[in-house]
């Protein structure tokens, strides 16, 4: 009887662990990453990066490379249709992004890139070229 309670017990215990790692698992599944893409300024003073922002959205921080430098988003993507893929450097004031998303188009729904460039103040946002069609990437 006390082996049959002991076993019991451990199979309690293994059981309890199981759960918990799939609880873990399945918290950490729906995550963004904590940084998806950077990018160091050609004068090597500030890094643009792109974070998870809130639900699906993703935004572009500027910071700073001094100490006691707080980041500034200066761009912002809602996740739904569109997500900011990447962002370079074009010159020490300004930045490229690549942008992609879905759109509906004759019962069909199709992938999209589109170009954008942005102050790295913020601000002065131009769409630069776009890219559409089921091919797009």
């Amino acid at each position: 009887m006390r082996r049959g309670v002991s076993c019991f017990l451990g199979l309690m215990l293994l059981i309890d662990t199981a759960q918990a790692q799939e609880d873990e698992t399945a918290r950490r599944f729906g995550t963004l990453p904590g940084v998806s893409q950077a990018s160091l300024s050609p004068d090597g003073q500030k890094l643009a990066f792109i974070a998870p922002g809130k639900g699906q959205a993703n935004d572009l921080f500027i910071v700073g490379i001094g100490e006691d430098a707080a980041p500034l988003r200066i761009l912002r993507a809602s996740g739904d249709p569109e997500t900011l893929q990447w962002c370079g450097w074009a010159s020490d004031a300004r930045l490229i992004c690549q942008v992609a998303g879905r759109q509906e188009y004759g019962g069909q729904v199709y992938g999209y890139t589109t170009l954008v460039g942005v102050d790295a103040v913020g601000g002065n946002t131009r769409v630069l070229g776009k890219q559409r069609g089921s091919d797009a990437t």
